[in-house]
């Protein structure tokens, strides 16, 4: 993957240079492009539609929208929203709010961002949280070992 991302980004440079681009314009037209191809890459990271436990809703963007689950006995992780970008069109500040109930074994919602894991909800209760975006990777995920219970987020 970082690979492919590595050569579109230097088939992008290269077409800005051969088409005669230069100074800041230049330099925000590559920025830009770069970040909304970074952007379209990582929506590929999400956990397909076909493949959730419950059903999302997208927002106005793959970092917005509402999820509902219900699961048991569920183990594995659920990559709900997110995406990587330098910045994101719709800005960095995010409002989650999320519930989880855990009947048996353990449920998590957290944020994996270039820093580490940011728990948001463990174990179970309701939570809404402002959440600044950084830089580069932001992901919500949902992850249980043997879960049995239901999650319910909302991002905006």
């Amino acid at each position: 993957m970082k690979r492919l991302l590595m050569g579109v980004c230097l088939l992008l440079t290269v077409g800005m240079l051969l088409s005669g681009c230069s100074g800041d314009g230049c330099k925000n037209e590559v920025l830009s492009a770069y970040n909304n191809t970074l952007e379209y890459l990582s929506s590929f990271s999400l956990t397909p539609d076909s493949d959730l436990k419950g059903i999302r809703q997208q927002g106005e963007d793959q970092y917005t929208g509402h999820y509902q689950a219900e699961y048991r006995e569920f183990t594995g992780k659920e990559i709900l929203f997110g995406g990587t970008a330098l910045e994101r069109t719709a800005g960095s500040q995010l409002t989650v709010t999320c519930k989880l109930q855990v009947s048996s074994g353990q449920g998590v919602l957290y944020l994996a961002d270039k820093e580490g894991i940011h728990p948001i909800l463990e174990g179970g209760g309701e939570e809404e949280v402002q959440i600044q975006l950084t830089s580069g990777d932001n992901y919500f995920i949902s992850e249980g070992k043997a879960w049995t219970g239901s999650i319910s987020i909302t991002i905006s």
